[in-house]
């Protein structure tokens, strides 16, 4: 079965849409130019998942939800520095403070539970406009890939 869309990108935004694209009946895949995702805070940095986060991780799924907010901590308010001088605090309470690596690896969980295709070692090398055809380097191997039939959206 040809894809409808194709996602270029396994990273939280990838993730994200490929599934909500699959709970609504579309057939989707991904590509993705690194080997694999992990959870690995060390390799990571840290993120702030807002309220309108939350809410599009909710729209893929409830228990989706709860476990970036497990994973998380709630920020109670940030602190804004010049130099050494605090010079403002923001109140928050709505926000998760976490990691991105965390976040996609969830987003990337759920991909797989959906069992939506994720092509992994595919860097875009190149979309061809006339032809529709989207043209990958993965693993030393040049891969066309034809995309006359669907909507491509780069994460």
């Amino acid at each position: 079965t040809e894809a409808a869309f194709i996602v270029i990108g396994a990273g939280p935004v990838g993730c994200a849409v490929a599934s909500l694209l699959h709970k609504q009946g579309h057939q989707t895949v991904i590509y993705e130019r690194l080997s694999h995702i992990e959870p690995n805070p060390e390799t990571s940095y840290p993120i702030g998942v807002n309220p309108r986060g939350l809410r599009t991780i909710r729209q893929i799924s409830e228990g989706l939800e709860s476990k970036v907010k497990a994973e998380g901590l709630l920020v109670q308010a940030w602190e804004i520095y010049a130099g050494k001088f605090k010079v403002a605090t923001l109140r928050s309470g709505s926000t998760y403070g976490t990691t991105r690596a965390g976040v996609n690896y969830a987003l990337y969980t759920d991909v797989v539970e959906r069992g939506i295709p994720v092509h992994f070692n595919h860097k875009l090398k190149r979309i061809d406009l006339q032809s529709r055809k989207i043209v990958f380097d993965a693993s030393s191997n040049e891969v066309e890939v034809d995309a006359s039939k669907a909507k491509v959206l780069a994460c």
